[in-house]
């Protein structure tokens, strides 16, 4: 009986140790948003009108050190909109910030990294679900709001960018 427990316990050590190390973000990863800026739109629902709105952008990425990036973004028709977010990959690729990685897969060429994170929207709190596909020419952004106590989501912004 207890070579048995011992034995379900390992099975059970090793399956977690896998399921965690499959989510997590290897280093390097966002490497391949380094170089040419990525131009794009961003897609975003407006919290006046509800409706989608799509606006020129384009996004520069530099490397700071091995686990920090600097997102340099630029919105050609609304200049103060221009802004700078570092990207820091933290607790040895478990995390994007304070987005907690939930899985990261691989289709041919394309990275996919999907995160969650607690936030507040329009007033709001809730999940936040984010998706990250990296390829060489093409990079998207787009996060999903799911209100507490709600089932369904939506869409509230979706960077669509090519090279």
């Amino acid at each position: 009986m207890k070579l048995t427990l011992q034995l379900v316990f390992t099975f059970f050590l090793v399956g977690s140790v896998q399921v965690v190390m499959g989510q997590t973000i290897l280093p390097g990863d966002l490497d391949i948003l380094l170089g040419e800026s990525w131009k794009g739109n961003l897609e975003y629902l407006d919290y006046g009108s509800n409706e989608k709105v799509s606006i020129p952008v384009e996004i520069s990425v530099n490397k700071e050190n091995g686990s920090e990036y600097m997102m340099q973004f630029r919105y050609n028709n609304e200049p103060q909109a221009n802004s700078t977010e570092k990207i820091k990959i933290r607790e040895q690729g478990a995390f994007l910030n304070d987005e907690e990685v939930i899985s990261r897969t691989r289709e041919s060429e394309k990275l996919i990294i999907k995160t969650i994170a607690n936030g507040e929207d329009n007033g709001k709190t809730g999940k936040f679900y984010f998706t990250y596909e990296l390829s060489p020419n093409q990079f998207m952004i787009s996060k999903k709001v799911v209100y507490d106590g709600e089932e369904d989501g939506f869409i509230r912004n979706e960077f669509i960018l090519s090279r």
